[in-house]
């Protein structure tokens, strides 16, 4: 498969401080409602976790890593498919990412953020570039 930079795009998450109710509750509810590819869930709640720690701009790449970390329990104690297996594969680009940290890190289920947050920055070939493009690409208009 071949790997995606979200640099090329100019790939950056700008987050404004002012106040828009504009939101389309509709739309929105109907994304979050099929809840077939929990993704969605983690990508809401990196995105949650960034705004409360007052970051107003990120990359994709910044968001998926706050997305494994908050995957990481959920799939390595529990051992959850995020979007079950086909053909003895896992499917999901954010389940693949966390085992393939754990696999080369050697951190166990209960590591802390800050652990596996270093470990994200030290993993070469980043492990979120293991991400399809098109799971990177969901999450770029939102």
């Amino acid at each position: 498969m071949k790997e995606f930079n979200s640099s090329t795009i100019g790939g950056r998450l700008t987050i404004h401080g002012e106040y828009n109710s504009t939101l389309d509750i509709e739309s929105f509810s109907r994304m979050i409602k099929d809840p077939s590819y929990c993704y969605k869930f983690y990508w809401l709640e990196a995105l949650v976790v960034l705004i409360s720690q007052g970051i107003a701009e990120s990359t994709f790449d910044e968001v998926i890593d706050e997305m494994i970390v908050n995957a990481w329990y959920s799939v390595r104690e529990f051992h959850i498919h995020l979007s079950g297996i086909q053909s003895g594969e896992i499917r999901d680009g954010l389940e693949r990412a966390v085992l393939t940290l754990a696999e080369v890190s050697a951190l166990p289920a209960n590591a802390s953020t800050a652990e596996i947050k270093f470990r994200q920055e030290q993993s070469s070939p980043p492990v979120g570039s293991i991400f399809p493009v098109f799971c990177r690409k969901s999450i770029y208009p939102i």
